[in-house]
């Protein structure tokens, strides 16, 4: 626990210099990514409830760095990310990989991989999502 507030409170003064928060940051790595393009998809994959979904989209849409569009019917939504929001989530990205490169500092090449493989592991096997390399920064 203590490692991971150490780590989360790290990140977390880079992303307030850019007037986001954690949950924030779920959503534009998930958008950048492409791993969900809408409020509801957005919610089944980070595993959080619709009604934290729309406060993050509407503090990021007031931050211009997401907009709403119309989706595929009158009830949905497709979300776009805006070009500042293009160029800040790798920045974000090399920022994160850079942390976790200095928490894993300790361990060998290897340890690090056996590491992140288990926690891997322990994340699908509770129904969690594997975030996916950016630009070849794994995060």
């Amino acid at each position: 626990a203590r490692l991971f507030h150490s780590m989360h409170s790290e990140f977390s003064k880079t992303l307030a210099r850019h007037r986001i928060n954690a949950p924030c940051w779920g959503v534009l790595i998930s958008l950048y990514q492409e791993r969900a393009r809408t409020p509801s998809g957005i919610s089944r994959y980070l595993g959080i409830d619709a009604s934290t979904v729309t406060r993050v989209l509407d503090r990021l849409e007031a931050e211009r760095l997401v907009s709403r569009k119309p989706g595929r019917d009158r009830r949905s939504l497709a979300l776009e990310l805006s070009p500042r929001a293009r160029s800040l989530v790798p920045k974000l990205a090399r920022v994160a990989l850079s942390l976790q490169t200095k928490f894993l500092s300790p361990l060998s090449a290897a340890e690090a991989r056996r590491l992140k493989s288990t926690l891997r592991r322990i994340l699908e096997a509770r129904g969690g999502t594997r975030i996916q390399p950016i630009h070849g920064y794994k995060i």
